[in-house]
């Protein structure tokens, strides 16, 4: 955050684990009026997480966890700021499966009783959205729920199941990880509130080598087309090149 804004940070939480920083507006309104922006980070390449050759030249290193929030927070931070939201940046390691990661954030999020989450609105980036949905279908409010390259159907089918940790297996299409968030019955009731947006883009050769997919998450998997019932509303962006020019 710069120096014009008028967040206040607040660290709630950190170990080795994890962390929860939140920002509160100047102005911060009564209990029963308060809204809560939740912005969650992707999977993150670490020195502990290492993809096996050849995978680890299919896919270029990603963004670090602090780097994607930021992207996202400081896109936001204006009109939320303006409207008098909280937001919070929860920050948890990418070796936990994406369930192990929703009981965690919940169990430090139930600690901080001063707080009316009814109006709650979830923003999760890849991984990040598989953790947002399994928050909500653990019992978290939802007012609206945002998820961008998200594999809520599983990964591309090149990664081989075998030949990763359990944190990357838990997003294979058919995983029980998947499986069981996809079929809860919480998650299906809220879909009406979910939002879901998946990317497309052409390479270097304009208009002759168009993937489906985003590198990793196929746009089928991030618009959720195979869940029955479908999101609220399924968006699709599609780029020029893996430069990022949008069209």
């Amino acid at each position: 955050m710069d120096d014009n804004t008028t967040y206040k940070a607040k660290e709630l939480f950190r170990n080795s684990d994890m962390q929860i920083n939140v920002y509160e507006p100047e102005i911060v309104a009564a209990s029963n009026h308060q809204k809560h922006c939740f912005i969650l980070h992707g999977w993150e390449l670490t020195d502990n997480i290492k993809l096996p050759f050849p995978y680890n030249l299919l896919i270029n290193p990603t963004k670090s966890k602090k780097e994607q929030i930021k992207s996202i927070h400081d896109a936001l931070r204006y009109t939320l700021q303006k409207h008098g939201w909280t937001v919070w940046e929860l920050i948890y390691p990418s070796e936990w499966t994406f369930p192990y990661a929703a009981d965690l954030v919940l169990t430090q999020l139930k600690k901080h009783k001063q707080y009316n989450f009814n109006h709650t609105v979830h923003i999760g980036y890849s991984t990040g959205g598989l953790v947002a949905r399994s928050m909500v279908a653990k019992g978290f409010p939802c007012h609206s729920l945002f998820t961008l390259a998200t594999p809520h159907t599983g990964l591309l089918h090149y990664i081989d199941p075998a030949k990763v940790i359990p944190s990357v297996s838990a997003m294979l299409e058919n995983s029980p990880e998947l499986t069981a968030l996809n079929c809860a019955n919480i998650d299906k009731k809220m879909r009406h509130r979910y939002n879901f947006f998946g990317m497309t883009f052409n390479g270097h050769i304009a208009g002759l080598d168009y993937h489906d997919h985003d590198g990793l998450v196929g746009i089928a998997s991030a618009l959720g087309e195979a869940l029955s019932p479908p999101p609220f509303l399924p968006v699709r962006m599609h780029l020029a090149n893996r430069d990022g020019r949008q069209h």
